[in-house]
């Protein structure tokens, strides 16, 4: 048999197996003295394949209207077996999963187009409309959601992040800051814990699930997360590879992993439809919601999430709350004494402000002054980060991912750095009150007059400075003369003490002196 074409198709269509029943409306007939031309208009065939079924009738030595369907069918096929129909049966199958289903996804492909390419290999194979059927049943069988399929008790949990993501405004930089949100829902009660994590990385994905499974109070016997980056490192159907440190949270809490398969999102459908209902319940009510915190916005999603779980399901007649707790929480495997961790170590110096920087935040982390220029052991989890030297520890501080922002405690900086960390205005308002009333006076004209606090700040030092370097009687009386004169300026009073100006008791004299005996001067009775 030569390649079939499109336009070949329909002859090699028509050929195909007609049914059982109408091939014994042929021997009847024909049993009854029908013409072929009448038989074949009366049921509609040509009457090729009318004279075709005859001449098999006429070369068995049975009459094939006597035997079982079976018989009849192994009669009127001959050339098939059930073996033989089996085989061609698995090849079909076996193709609709490796090629057939992905190319009916392609545009313009049919399976027309399939159908020839495989009648092409295989000249006796399916005719068109068992070969229709076949791939059809086959896409049924493929559709099975699981949806539906029971979901014992504490058996899985469905992990996936939501496509849209949620925002909150850093009130440092005004900044819109965006956010991922973690969706985990149990299989049996459709208990579910929704919460807004950094970013999709593997460290706050283990640590939001590991929020997840405080929240459950219990751990399921299995966790079945989407392809997500953060807990496989490599897709296939069969064996998936886990992220060597989602494999560790495995371990740590006793339960095993399976992937969803790739691009097949009824695997997962539970969390597919959770996150759908994530939207409405708490997207929607958040909508105009201004935020400004992770943890402002976490808390208003735990509100909305327990008005939800506690609403009543009208297919199963109780709340998901009501389910869990009923009959869920019980069949959850123990919590382990400690929460997990991801664990990172870095060998860093310490710079000449000491601080080392964490590289992965952009953060800077204050270390005692004594340790500058030396090397130290930073290690860091999700919430905080220590750091060691010489296996000592020598400070421990919350983690804090704003970039280029600094974590200091004030007792690791030397005195003159603690100083600079204590500035404020009523720092140096202390300090003018001890020094006197007019210094205090001036030091609250300083912060009157400058645009931003910095400034008095570096006014105010060198005025403590200069206090320190000059007499004290002539440093008050330096002051007093310029609150005299409405100047505050720093170099007025440096000046006012160098150059003699400023007096122990300064005098401001109105006495109005008698005018020297001049030519020139013409004197009060010239103006008469």
């Amino acid at each position: 048999m030569g390649h079939l074409n499109l336009s070949q198709s329909k002859k090699h269509m028509a050929a195909t197996p007609k049914p059982m029943n109408q091939i014994k409306q042929i021997l009847r007939l024909h049993a009854l003295g029908e013409p072929i031309k009448s038989i074949a208009r009366q049921l509609g065939i040509a009457r090729n394949t009318v004279k075709r079924y005859l001449a098999l009738q006429q070369s068995s030595k049975l009459n094939l209207l006597d035997l079982s369907e079976e018989q009849f069918h192994e009669h009127m096929n001959p050339k098939t077996t059930r073996s033989q129909r089996q085989q061609r049966y698995e090849y079909v199958k076996q193709r609709y999963e490796q090629y057939f289903a992905r190319e009916l996804q392609r545009t313009g492909v049919t399976r027309l187009h399939l159908w020839i390419e495989y009648r092409n290999e295989h000249p006796h194979g399916y005719g068109y409309s068992q070969f229709c059927w076949v791939l059809q049943r086959l896409d049924m069988s493929a559709k099975v959601s699981m949806t539906h399929l029971p979901h014992q008790p504490g058996d899985q949990a469905y992990i996936d992040f939501a496509g849209k993501p949620l925002f909150y405004i850093d009130p440092s930089t005004g900044e819109h800051v965006r956010v991922s949100v973690l969706v985990v829902t149990l299989g049996h009660s459709q208990y579910t814990f929704v919460q807004a994590t950094e970013d999709q990385t593997t460290d706050s994905f283990v640590h939001g699930l590991s929020r997840a499974m405080e929240y459950f109070g219990g751990v399921p016997r299995m966790l079945v997360p989407d392809n997500l980056k953060a807990a496989v490192v490599r897709t296939d159907k069969y064996e998936p590879t886990l992220n060597h440190v989602f494999n560790d949270f495995a371990e740590h809490y006793r339960t095993t992993v399976l992937p969803a398969r790739s691009r097949k999102p009824k695997d997962k459908a539970l969390v597919e439809n959770a996150v759908q209902q994530v939207y409405r319940n708490i997207y929607a009510p958040l909508r105009d919601t201004t935020f400004f915190s992770l943890d402002q916005l976490n808390s208003a999603i735990a509100t909305h999430l327990q008005l939800w779980m506690n609403r009543m399901m009208s297919q199963r007649g109780a709340s998901r709350a009501e389910l869990f707790e009923t009959v869920e929480r019980a069949t959850l495997l123990d919590l382990p004494a400690t929460r997990f961790q991801i664990r990172k170590y870095r060998e860093l110096k310490v710079a000449q402000n000491a601080h080392i920087e964490l590289r992965e935040d952009r953060h800077y982390y204050s270390v005692p002054y004594s340790w500058i220029g030396r090397q130290v052991q930073v290690c860091y989890t999700h919430d905080h980060v220590h750091i060691y030297g010489d296996h000592q520890l020598l400070a421990v501080h919350p983690r804090d991912r704003r970039t280029h922002r600094y974590t200091t405690t004030p007792d690791h900086l030397p005195s003159t750095h603690q100083h600079w960390l204590k500035r404020n205005p009523n720092f140096y308002h202390q300090w003018a009150q001890r020094v006197g009333d007019d210094v205090a006076l001036f030091v609250a004209k300083i912060f009157e007059h400058v645009r931003h606090p910095e400034h008095g700040y570096r006014r105010c030092d060198g005025l403590m400075a200069l206090h320190r370097k000059s007499d004290h009687d002539a440093f008050v009386a330096a002051i007093g003369l310029a609150l005299h004169l409405h100047t505050y300026s720093l170099s007025f009073v440096r000046n006012a003490i160098t150059s003699g100006m400023a007096q122990t008791e300064p005098s401001f004299s109105t006495s109005i002196k008698e005018l020297p005996v001049h030519e020139n001067v013409r004197g009060s009775s010239y103006y008469r």
